[in-house]
This record gives structure tokens, C-alpha cells and sequence, in this order.
């Protein structure tokens, strides 16, 4: 294994064609790696292939609570809140300080019943505060349950994100064909993928048979892109929609494109 993960660094983040025929395509890139596009790499190299190049796995943040998600709420809902506050105190202030005892309409914290039907404009200002009482209730409303749908939308993402963790992966070590899952795999892998398989690394095409993949969730084309001996590169986390191949594995977990979104 003479490449280091700063060189395929530099080879996955330029994405020249050229670079790749340079070091003599894949088949040279995989001697390079310690592997071989005919047999895979050998079962004994796959703790330290971990070592040295990473695991394919991606370390993710905790899940936001739906406190969190409510108060990442944008600008505007925090401008309510403040004001809504504001009118409630400048309410009873008001209240308070012009009519006192003589208040026609008693304030919350007093014994007497709330009659809220203001008719003079003595009795306008003791009910001034409902505005802002108001504007909160409705603040709390659609912002709890806005925060309880991303929070529900977040779990189901993380779920289906475990589910992709656990998907089969085909690979050649030994020069034997095996499945294993996907955040077994390794750079060096010989890794075969059909159609609606998700590609669980990075890494440089060896052969494809009319082999189409999706990377919207990646660079945003909406088409698929067919990989060839001139576009050889796969992206992690992009889906196959048409065809099939083998590719070299060259980037895992952190160090895929996938793991540096």
C-alpha cells in the first residue's frame, strides 16, 4: 500500500481523467493500493487497510430535540415573540400605573373574574395584553407543531440512513466473491453494483456495462451521469439507475465525498 490517504485525496478531489491514466488506470492505482482488479485484496489487509485509510463509516451529530428544532425557528418568529412579550408587560403596566384599583376589567393575577369586553377606552387599555397573549399562543401553536414534523422527518432520515449503513455490498477479496455490509468495506474493495444499489464508497471505475448513475444528492445534475474509462469516478451515496460495473474503492467514510457534506 504505497498511496497514503493525502494522495487519493488529491487524485479524488481534482477528478482529472487524465491523472488517473497517469498512474495507469485503475488496475494501477489498485497495485498502488495494495489490491488487484482481478482478485480484490486480500482478507488478511482489511484491519489494516482501517487503519490506515479510515472506516467507512460517518460520525454524526446528535439529533436536534424539539426544543432545539423550535428555536432554530427563523428571525421573524423570535421579532414576535419579543414583541408579544413586550406588549403583555407595557399592558399591565399600563393598566396598573393610569387606572390601578379603579380598573374596570381586573388583571389576571386578581381574584375577581375577567370580564374581556372592552367598551370605553379606559377598558381598552386593561385588555391590551391579550394581543400579545395572542401572538404567543399562535407562535407556540405552529412553531411546536412545525418542530414535532422535523423532528419526526429527522428520526425517519436517521432510520433509513442505519437501514443503508446494514445494505449488502458485493466485493472481491481472495479472488472470492462475497457480500458484506456496507461499512465493511475498505479502500482497495473490488466492489460490484446494479441497478438501484447505492454506491457505499469512492472510487475509480474498472468496467461498466452501460452503467448510469445519479449524483443530484451530490453536484445537483439532474441527469444521470454514465460512467466511463473518461468519467470513471464514483461518488459515494449517489444510486445507480441503469446498468452495471465494478469500481476500485479509493475514498471511505470521512474522506468520501459523501462524508465531507
Amino acid at each position: 500500500m504505497d498511496w497514503d490517504t493525502e494522495k487519493i485525496r488529491e487524485l479524488m478531489e481534482d477528478k482529472k481523467e487524465e491523472d488517473v491514466k497517469k498512474h495507469g488506470g485503475a488496475e494501477g492505482i489498485a497495485q498502488k493500493l495494495g489490491s488487484n482488479i482481478k482478485q480484490g485484496i486480500p482478507s488478511s489487509s482489511v484491519e489494516s487497510r482501517k487503519e490506515k485509510y479510515g472506516a467507512n463509516e460517518i460520525e454524526r451529530r446528535k439529533p436536534a430535540t424539539i426544543l432545539q428544532l423550535f428555536m432554530m425557528k427563523d428571525v421573524v418568529i423570535m421579532i414576535l415573540i419579543v414583541a408579544a412579550l413586550v406588549s403583555i408587560v407595557l399592558g399591565g403596566v399600563m393598566c396598573a400605573v393610569h387606572l390601578g384599583e379603579q380598573c374596570p376589567k381586573r388583571l389576571l393575577w386578581q381574584t375577581a373574574p375577567i370580564n374581556l369586553t372592552a367598551v370605553t377606552h379606559e377598558e381598552e387599555l386593561c385588555v391590551e395584553w391579550l394581543d400579545g397573549v395572542a401572538i404567543i399562543c399562535a407562535v407556540l401553536i405552529v412553531g411546536g407543531v412545525t418542530a414535532m414534523n422535523n423532528y419526526k422527518s429527522e428520526q425517519q432520515f436517521r432510520i433509513l440512513q442505519a437501514k443503508q449503513d446494514d445494505a449488502l455490498v458485493v466485493v472481491q477479496r481472495d479472488n472470492v466473491v462475497e457480500q458484506v455490509n456496507a461499512v465493511a468495506v475498505v479502500v482497495g474493495d473490488v466492489v460490484t453494483v446494479s441497478t438501484g444499489a447505492k454506491i457505499p464508497a469512492d472510487g475509480i471505475l474498472i468496467k461498466g456495462n452501460d452503467l448510469k448513475v445519479d449524483e443530484s444528492s451530490l453536484t445537483g445534475e439532474s441527469d444521470a451521469i454514465r460512467k466511463t474509462a473518461e468519467k470513471p469516478f464514483m461518488l459515494s451515496g449517489c444510486t445507480v439507475t441503469e446498468g452495471d460495473g465494478t469500481f476500485l474503492v479509493t475514498a471511505v467514510g470521512k474522506q468520501s465525498e459523501w462524508g465531507k457534506i
